[in-house]
């Protein structure tokens, strides 16, 4: 019984992820929830996996749901306070890591919870490279969705173009989805008055 008490108190504890707000540094209409975005992400994951080979989309849907966990503690950092320099990566790793080692203390899971998140942040497996792709990709769409580049400021939307390459690049078989949502975010580009350059494409 006492196993089942730590469960029910960590599944309370991490309900905050449905109140945890991203991008930060943007107007109130672009931010959605760390929990929109993780199943966001792992729902791509699901739909896309017949479509890549050699991909265990278990494992993959896995990850994406727990990749966001540490910011039931810690919060959402917002990718464009790490651009201008606010805060480092290694900061906001350093910060996850000691979030992800007191959840890895808390209940039987954890070990195996934070063995998924391990995976995904170091990004060593097939799996691990095709979820941190999507968990840019689904960033775009949302973008997409609300139809936001940036306001007036340049650094921002060149954020916002070349946010997945890496990832991507990482994990070529989705460059065609990249290069499709690449091909939306030119015409919110040219619809909003940002140049479109040419390091910007994949």
């Amino acid at each position: 019984m006492l196993k089942l008490e730590k469960i029910i108190d960590f599944f309370i504890e991490t309900e905050s992820l449905k109140k945890t707000l991203r991008y930060s540094t943007c107007p109130e209409y672009v931010r959605d929830r760390s929990a929109d975005h993780s199943w966001k992400a792992a729902f791509i994951a699901l739909v896309i996996s017949e479509e890549v080979k050699g991909i265990d989309s278990q494992r993959a849907v896995q990850l994406l749901l727990v990749h966001d966990l540490a910011e039931s503690i810690t919060g959402d950092i917002d990718a464009y306070r790490i651009k201008l320099g606010e805060i480092t990566k290694s900061e906001k790793q350093r910060t996850e890591e000691d979030a992800m080692a007191s959840i890895k203390e808390k209940l039987p899971a954890g070990s195996f919870l934070y063995n998924l998140w391990k995976e995904y942040e170091e990004g060593a497996t097939e799996e691990s490279k095709y979820a941190r792709a999507l968990d840019k990709i689904e960033t775009l769409i949302h973008l997409l969705s609300v139809n936001f580049a940036s306001e007036k400021d340049d650094q921002r939307a060149e954020l916002v173009a070349k946010y997945a390459d890496e990832a991507v690049n990482a994990f070529p078989p989705l460059k065609p989805l990249l290069e499709a949502v690449k091909g939306r975010i030119r015409a919110m580009f040219k619809e909003k008055g940002f140049q479109w350059k040419e390091h910007y494409e994949i």
